[in-house]
């Protein structure tokens, strides 16, 4: 009896065990062609598929337009629409704004984001670069690769179908983490209605509102944005939450069959995955100390405590979550030294964190406190002021010269003329005895 007690016993804590280190799910079978499935926060990638193939984006498009809009102006900006109705292309969808209207940058937005119209997009395109077209269409390549796109190129803000204009399931991924990272674009985006000219906006995005009482809904959806036109473009970008983690999906490249749009299925089935098998946990704290550095000049100490600025998060599975420490790696960018006086919240340098052998995200570093500098301490960190360094040396290099070669020469010169002048006052004094020399 105590043996079957004891086989139990061990039977069940192998069974635990292997359930404990039981290996991630297979992501589910999709329909669509591509998907990225990242954290909402830093980006961080769980699955990918067919993420580098190019897509007409549609109106996922839109979000670009936002991220520059709204890092050159303020969401209560004052807009007066532009010439709006020369841009119009047969298959846009459009609110119905017109040359000298006016709307807010965030009413645009809104209707951009939520209802995607492409007038909007397109007065927004206008006003941001005082009616300059194309060089709007330039700035969103630029802002793309800046976000760190690289396969994607655009020709319009609205998304309308051309062969020049396509990008990514991954390269979205990065610009709608951009987005998500900037209030008032994150706000939107987890807005299912608006109101402009008092008419009401609603989204399309089924996973995320049910007012339709569609079959697509999700609970865990957050929000997002829809971008299909017609049958031949069917997108989608997802951000969901559940148990304290985030996750965001894009979908590229679905289909709709018989009214059947697979990117909304697609997007609950992987985000579901996602949630099933990850979850997060915190890697860096706000405040945390992280490292010291030494402080040359300091008043009454020599070291200073660096501390993170930011917290951040790393989805793990359950296997890594049991061994967090030996998972994340942090790697430490600071000097060795710095020179007083130090600021509280200076930043001093920047803390990687390496998770499974790939670099998650940096967080900065800044000084815990303040740190006073000494009388010769200041005196000292003059020298790290580049403009007095080079001022301090001339003078330095003058003196030496002067002391050396141009003094001398100067005191020669003074006697041999001061000796000169007691000859001529002599001279000029007693002038029969220099008479009676010359004879």
């Amino acid at each position: 009896m105590k043996k079957a007690i004891v086989f139990t016993i061990i039977f069940m804590f192998l069974f635990n065990y292997s359930l404990t280190f039981a290996e991630v799910a297979p992501a589910p079978s999709l329909t669509s062609e591509a998907v990225v499935v990242t954290s909402a926060d830093y980006g961080q990638p769980i699955y990918q598929l067919n993420a580098d193939k190019r897509f007409s984006p549609g109106a996922l498009t839109q979000a670009l337009v936002g991220i520059i809009v709204l890092e050159k102006f303020d969401p209560e900006a004052t807009v007066t629409i532009g010439d709006v109705e020369s841009l119009v292309n047969p298959t846009d969808v459009n609110l119905g704004i017109s040359q000298g209207d006016t709307l807010s940058v965030k009413q645009l937005i809104q209707a951009m984001m939520i209802g995607s119209y492409d007038d909007a997009s397109n007065a927004l395109a206008l006003f941001a670069s005082d009616d300059n077209y194309s060089e709007f269409i330039s700035d969103m390549n630029k802002r793309a690769t800046e976000l760190g796109c690289i396969n994607s190129h655009f020709v319009n803000p609205t998304g309308t179908t051309d062969d020049n204009q396509y990008s990514t399931a991954a390269d979205m991924a990065k610009i709608y983490l951009k987005a998500y990272s900037m209030p008032t674009l994150k706000a939107i985006l987890c807005s299912k209605t608006a109101s402009v000219y008092d008419v009401p906006i609603r989204t399309n995005n089924y996973l995320f509102d049910n007012y339709l009482q569609t079959k697509y809904y999700y609970g865990a959806a957050a929000g997002g944005k829809a971008g299909y036109k017609g049958t031949s473009v069917c997108n989608l970008v997802s951000f969901a939450q559940s148990d304290g983690t985030q996750l965001m999906s894009v979908i590229m490249g679905g289909t709709k069959v018989d009214d059947v749009i697979s990117t909304f299925p697609d997007a609950k089935s992987v985000l579901q995955w996602g949630f099933d098998n990850y979850s997060t946990a915190k890697a860096a704290k706000l405040g945390e100390i992280i490292t010291q550095v030494k402080v040359r000049g300091g008043k009454n100490q020599n070291t200073v405590p660096l501390v993170a600025n930011d917290e951040l998060n790393v989805l793990v599975t359950a296997e890594d979550k049991l061994l967090p420490d030996s998972n994340i790696q942090k790697v430490i960018n600071a000097p060795a030294k710095i020179s007083a006086p130090v600021s509280k919240g200076q930043k001093i340098g920047t803390v990687d964190y390496i998770f499974k052998g790939e670099k998650v995200q940096s967080v900065n570093l800044v000084a815990a406190t303040d740190l006073k500098a000494t009388a010769w301490g200041s005196f000292i960190n003059l020298f790290s002021n580049k403009a007095f360094t080079i001022i301090f040396c001339v003078l330095v290099l003058g003196g030496i010269i002067y002391f050396a070669f141009v003094g001398p020469h100067l005191r020669r010169t003074i006697r041999k003329r001061e000796r000169q002048r007691r000859i001529e006052e002599k001279v000029r004094r007693n002038p029969r005895s220099d008479e009676f020399r010359g004879n």
